[in-house]
């Protein structure tokens, strides 16, 4: 399809419907087609705006999101959009097969990085529209695993929690960039012992950022949910320390964070 790319938005919550608009706005090649706080007006908002990308929540007042999905599986591919993503507060991954199965392309569970599930629904789309979609990217077949394996959701819903925990602002660059350097802790402890030359690199390559913004988003992020007076959330994670000390480095926040998954399994 030539122009831009057509983004509709089924999302009951205000907030992060708003937001995503926001960030579609920012982007000259994107488009909003419509918005729908609810499943009949959002399928009825898919049918007549013939967008290109859906984004669906799973709990929605009326009809549900995988509701959605199985009525556009009855319809040939050139009527409903080329990408579903589903987005979701609940990590069960009973719900996240049964949305792959009616056809989602993808998922995201809530807090979710906005700029990072645009960019996702836009690497699906671009893939359809050409070679095979990259294999961690591939629609699940009728019976097989999610997107992701058990243990990289399990690691992603665990570090989510904790900083909505935190409650590091969602809207914030560095807490995408954060959420992926604490997964990657967990995955290669050996990652935490080289920060500088490990992590930060490996999230610039996944932001197509550079390693130095990417500290920087980081440290933007921690010193903004400090002044907020949130840091006493990080000293009840943790189960020690006082308000008298100072605010983690990016290292430090990082390697304790990751060290939690170990100690609360």
């Amino acid at each position: 399809m030539d122009g831009k790319i057509r983004f509709a938005i089924i999302e009951d919550n205000d907030q992060w419907r708003r937001c995503i608009e926001d960030a579609l706005a920012l982007d000259g090649r994107f488009e909003l087609a419509g918005s729908a706080a609810d499943g009949e007006a959002g399928l009825e908002l898919i049918l007549g705006s013939r967008a290109d990308v859906a984004l669906l929540d799973v709990a929605l007042p009326k009809k549900d999101g995988l509701y959605i999905l199985e009525e556009l599986g009855k319809l040939p591919p050139e009527e409903k959009p080329a990408v579903c993503v589903m987005i979701t507060g609940i990590s069960q991954e009973h719900v996240t097969r049964k949305a792959l199965e009616a056809g989602a392309d993808y998922y995201m569970v809530k807090p979710i990085d906005v700029d990072l599930l645009i960019r996702r629904a836009l690497e699906i789309y671009e893939s359809k529209k050409g070679a095979a979609p990259p294999a961690a990217l591939a629609p699940a077949a009728s019976a097989a695993p999610p997107v992701k394996n058990s243990r990289r959701r399990e690691i992603e819903a665990f570090v989510t929690d904790l900083l909505h925990k935190m409650q590091i602002s969602t809207s914030l660059k560095g807490y995408g960039y954060l959420k992926y350097a604490v997964v990657m802790g967990i995955e290669d402890p050996a990652a935490l012992g080289g920060i500088t030359k490990t992590l930060y690199p490996a999230i610039a390559r996944e932001f197509k950022t550079t390693p130095t913004r990417a500290e920087r988003a980081i440290r933007h992020a921690i010193d903004s949910t400090w002044a907020k007076g949130y840091g006493k959330n990080y000293r009840e994670l943790l189960g020690y320390g006082d308000a008298g000390e100072p605010k983690p480095t990016n290292s430090v926040l990082i390697s304790s964070l990751a060290e939690l998954y170990e100690m609360r399994r």
